[in-house]
This record gives structure tokens, C-alpha cells and sequence, in this order.
């Protein structure tokens, strides 16, 4: 079991870091503020609200990476007490649908119990506890496979065989047991804590910054499940920085400026929010000296439009993001009959993705508009799931186009290997070479290196994920 973490002082790299101003690039050029104020248009809160708090640098113990007794402080004071993203109100569209959430070793129903009910029940029969359901479902009642014990879809018991046989004054009335259940954005969470908070509470400052890009008016298009070998934390942390970029994204440094990727956190007393911006049309800054704008255009419409640039487009900066942006915008338009009006090239260009703890990356803007999950498989410390889905918005007239089915890949299996899956496969091949060994490389570490050294700015994230866990799980360091 690790050890208490330890915070350390601004000269633990061997000089002091002080503190890097949010907006600030790494190398040498525009602050992703300059750049918005140079697109011009409308500039959204969600794209330059400012964050609140930046972390201390701290000693995260590589232990806590596979440690089973963490695991289980994990469960009491994690899995069972925060809200959790479960689904999407789209898998559950019809009265009597449901949809099996698994998370260590507890198991969740999530049913459309009304059309304007959702409810989560624990996923256990109550004659002798076994699962009510393996897979997704549809069906006025709830019947378990195992000696036909029936419930209604409000949890109620509707029939069981041979029923004057049984006690029933302890099931009779009271229902299958449930957790507490809200939705924001299309999502659907749920909470097993009776005690929870409303939901709105732990969103923090999601709940505006989403307002101007409603995830509800949005359905999924692609819908990925990877197992990785890997902590649920470890995996996570890959995404909670842009700095893996230069090297594990390397063909895309000519057109996204991950040196120019900008940090924020927001804390409160409910709520762990964090934000990550890295913006298109912006040659990473290892290149700035070798890609021209012309360049950076000609790639990105050659590699994601399939098409050659337009004479001319892209010779300024300016220009080149309001090319790109107006390829997009006419994406849109000709595909799913949405219209964006002019100066919007941040929501159309840029890769912003935000983080709700413990493990929910909800992504703003049609750059690429996902969303990750990562949830450990069973009770083994090494295995994680990975979800990634893509939505698009609803066309007009408001009728919710069927949304796509999960793909789900095992240990092993190269996301390439699956064309439809284009650019979303492309990027998932090239992060889960890392997982297995980075576990790995973590284990081999000796004890007095075993913690991670990390960027003061580039991976505050990641920091701020473990203030908030070090606190929860009463590892802090004692005053």
C-alpha cells in the first residue's frame, strides 16, 4: 500500500518553476488567447474562462498503480460515493430498454422505466442474487434467467413462482434496490451514495460552459470499448496532457499546436473540473521554423478533407484557421443539416476537452466531439476499459437518428484494423501502444524512483487529479 503523498516544494526540478500564466505557451509565439483575439468573432466562456486553482507539485507513489488495498479505498471512497457517468439517454430510448453498467465488482441496471424516467437498480434478483441482466434489453418487466422471479419496471415484484412458499412481507412492497440517478448533457449518471449531492454540484462549471453546445441535442455516431492493459488511473493520465503529442502524435505536429496547449482547474468545495485546449491551424512550435502556414493547410485538407486546399488560402495564420474552419462549417451543413454561422473558428477548429472527476472527459465543439470514460474491468488493477464516443448533432426537425452500436475491441486488438473507425482509430492505435508498458516500466522502477516527475503546467491535470484523490482516499500528507 503506498505511502501518504507528499507535496513538494517549487525547487523539487532543481530550480523554481513558479508559476507558468494560463494562456502562456511553451515555446516562443501566440498565447491561445492572442489567437482567439486574432480569429476575431464571437470568443465563448468555454474556451476562455480562466481556472481558479493550480496544484502543488506532489510524490504520486507508482504503487497506487496496481496496489489491491488501494483498490478497495478506491471503492469506499470512489465508486460508491461519486457520480458516475453510466450511459446515454440514447441507449435507453423506449420504455423497458436497459443497459448493464459494471464497475469493479458491482453491477448497475440502468432502465427507461417511463418515457420520462430513467432509474438504476443494483443488478441482483432478490430471491438468491443473481444478475438480472448480462446485456443491453428490452421488455415491459424484469425477469431473472434463473427461476423467473419478475419485476415490474419501477422495480416492484410482479411474479414469482410458487410464491406462497416465501417470506415475501420483506420484498412485497419495497422494490429491486436502487441508486440515485440525473442526467446533463444526454448523459446519464448515477450515484449509490443515498447521501449524494445533486449531480449539478459535482458538474461545477460545466453546467455553463456546455449551455452554448448542448450534448443533449447530440447522438452517437461511433461508439468505441477498448480493454487495455493498464490502471484506470495510468490510462486516464495519458489523456489529462497534450504533451505526449510531439512524440506519440508525431504526424500531426505540422497542424496542431500542442505546444501551445493551455491548462486550467477549477476547485470548489463539490466539484474537480479541468480543461485542456489545443488549437488547429497551429504547427506545433518544433516546427514553427519549418511548416508554413501554406504548408499547414495543404496537410490538414489532404489528410482530413481528402480534398486539395484552395489556391492561396492560408498564407497568414488568420487565414488559415478561417479556411479551415469554413471546411468544416460546410461539413456540417452538407452532412447533418446544421448551419454555423461565421466567427465560430474555435467551436469548429479546436480540440477542447474537459475533465469531471473521477474518470468523465466530456470534449466542447465539432473539432472532435467525444467523449472518454475509463473504468477498471473486474476487480483486477491492471485492466481497463476505455470508451470513446462520437456524436454529432441532432439534424433539423429534432428526430434522434438511431445511434450507433458499440464496438468492442479485446486485449490485443489494433483499433486500425477497423477502417470505419478513421481518425478516432488512428489516434486510439497510436496511445494504446503505450498502456501495457508504461504498467510496466512503473513496476520496474526502484523505490526510490518510484513517482513520476511531472510538468509543472503541461501536466497539472494529472496533479490536480491526485490532490483530489490523495484527499479522498486520506492520503495527504500529515500537517
Amino acid at each position: 500500500m503506498d505511502k501518504p503523498t507528499e507535496e513538494l516544494p517549487d525547487t523539487f526540478y532543481g530550480k523554481n518553476y513558479g508559476r507558468i500564466p494560463t494562456g502562456t505557451p511553451l515555446t516562443p509565439g501566440l498565447s491561445y488567447a492572442e489567437l482567439l483575439e486574432a480569429d476575431g468573432g464571437r470568443i465563448r466562456p468555454a474556451t476562455n474562462l480562466p481556472g481558479n486553482h493550480m496544484p502543488k507539485a506532489r510524490r504520486i507513489p507508482y504503487d497506487r498503480y496496481w496496489d489491491s488495498e488501494i483498490a478497495k479505498l478506491e471503492d469506499e471512497h470512489i465508486w460508491s460515493k461519486h457520480w458516475l457517468a453510466a450511459c446515454r439517454e440514447e441507449d435507453v430510448p423506449n420504455v423497458g430498454d436497459r443497459i448493464i453498467f459494471d464497475i469493479r465488482d458491482k453491477s448497475y441496471l440502468i432502465v427507461r422505466s417511463s418515457k420520462t424516467e430513467i432509474k438504476a437498480f443494483i443488478n441482483s434478483c432478490l430471491h438468491r442474487g443473481r444478475t438480472l441482466c448480462e446485456s443491453t434489453g428490452s421488455g415491459p418487466h424484469i425477469r431473472c434467467p434463473f427461476h423467473g422471479w419478475t419485476y415490474n419496471l419501477d422495480g416492484s415484484v410482479e411474479w414469482i413462482p410458487g410464491e406462497p412458499d416465501f417470506p415475501l412481507k420483506a420484498h412485497r412492497g419495497p422494490v429491486l434496490p436502487q441508486v440515485k440517478v440525473a442526467t446533463w448533457g444526454g448523459h446519464v449518471f448515477i450515484n449509490a451514495d443515498p447521501k449524494a449531492e445533486p449531480l449539478e454540484k459535482s458538474l461545477g462549471v460545466l453546467v455553463d460552459l456546455f449551455k452554448d453546445f448542448p450534448l443533449e441535442n447530440r447522438y452517437t455516431v461511433l461508439w468505441l470499448q477498448a480493454k487495455v492493459r493498464g490502471n484506470w488511473k495510468s490510462v486516464q493520465e495519458i489523456f489529462q496532457e497534450g504533451y505526449h503529442t510531439t512524440e506519440t502524435h508525431w504526424d500531426s505536429l505540422a497542424i496542431f499546436g500542442e505546444t501551445e496547449t493551455t491548462y486550467d482547474c477549477w476547485k470548489d468545495d463539490h466539484a474537480h473540473v479541468s480543461r485542456l485546449i489545443t488549437p488547429t491551424g497551429v504547427p506545433s512550435g518544433y516546427l514553427r521554423d519549418k511548416v508554413t502556414t501554406r504548408m499547414m493547410v495543404e496537410q490538414y485538407t489532404k489528410l482530413y478533407c481528402n480534398i486539395e486546399a484552395a489556391p492561396g488560402r492560408g498564407e497568414t495564420l488568420t487565414d488559415a484557421r478561417t479556411y479551415l474552419a469554413d471546411l468544416k462549417r460546410d461539413y456540417l451543413s452538407n452532412q447533418y443539416g446544421v448551419e454555423v454561422p461565421p466567427g465560430n473558428n474555435a467551436l469548429l477548429l479546436d480540440f477542447v476537452k474537459f475533465f469531471m472527476f473521477p474518470n468523465f472527459h466530456p470534449w466542447w465543439g465539432e473539432q472532435w466531439p467525444i467523449s472518454y470514460r475509463f473504468i477498471p474491468i473486474g476487480l483486477n488493477t491492471e485492466e481497463t476499459l476505455i470508451e470513446i464516443r462520437q456524436t454529432a448533432p441532432i439534424p433539423p426537425g429534432g428526430e434522434r437518428p438511431p445511434s450507433a452500436k458499440p464496438l468492442v475491441l479485446d486485449f490485443d486488438d489494433d483499433p486500425m484494423d477497423y477502417p470505419h473507425l478513421a481518425y478516432t482509430g488512428h489516434i486510439a492505435n497510436q496511445d494504446v501502444a503505450h498502456m501495457a508498458q508504461l504498467q510496466k516500466g512503473m513496476r520496474a522502477q526502484r523505490k526510490d524512483r518510484a513517482s513520476p516527475l511531472l510538468g509543472r503546467y503541461q501536466e497539472q491535470q494529472i496533479t490536480f487529479f491526485h490532490e483530489t484523490y490523495d484527499r479522498l482516499l486520506g492520503l495527504d500528507t500529515p500537517a
